[in-house]
C-alpha cells in the first residue's frame, strides 16, 4: 500500500507517521479505501488500483459500457494527434485497433463502429 519508507530523506519521517496514521483509521473505519488525491496520486490498500492511469482508465470504462449494450460489434479507439495528415493505425487497446486522427477534437477520444475497410 505505501510506495515509500520513512528512511527517504526526501520525506520528513512525521510526514509519515501522518500518513500511516490516516491509513491506519481509515482501514479501522471503511476496511478498503481509495482516496484520489491532487496531481493523480491515489492513496489506497486496494490490490487492484496501485496502479492508475485516469486517461485510459477512462477509456476502458468507456469501452466497457458500450461491449455491456452490443459486444459483436467490432469498436475502434481513435485519438487527436497533430503528427500525422491522416488517420494513421498506431495500435491496438483493449481489443479494439487504435488510430490517431488529425480530425479528432484535440480534447476527447472516439470509440467507433470498426468498419469494413479499416
Amino acid at each position: 500500500m505505501i510506495a515509500f519508507s520513512p528512511d527517504r530523506e526526501d520525506m520528513p519521517g512525521e510526514d509519515f507517521d501522518v500518513i500511516v496514521a490516516v491509513c491506519k483509521r481509515l482501514i479501522a473505519k471503511n476496511g478498503k479505501f481509495i482516496i484520489n488525491l491532487p496531481n493523480g496520486c491515489v492513496l489506497t490498500n486496494a490490490a487492484d488500483k496501485i496502479m492508475q492511469f485516469p486517461g485510459i482508465d477512462f477509456i476502458m470504462e468507456n469501452h466497457q459500457k458500450i461491449m455491456e449494450i452490443d459486444a459483436t460489434t467490432p469498436h475502434i479507439l481513435v485519438m487527436p494527434s497533430d503528427m500525422f495528415n491522416n488517420r494513421v493505425k498506431i495500435g491496438e487497446l483493449f481489443g479494439m485497433k487504435v488510430y490517431a486522427d488529425p480530425n479528432c477534437p484535440k480534447d476527447k477520444f472516439l470509440i467507433e463502429q470498426a468498419k469494413e475497410d479499416l
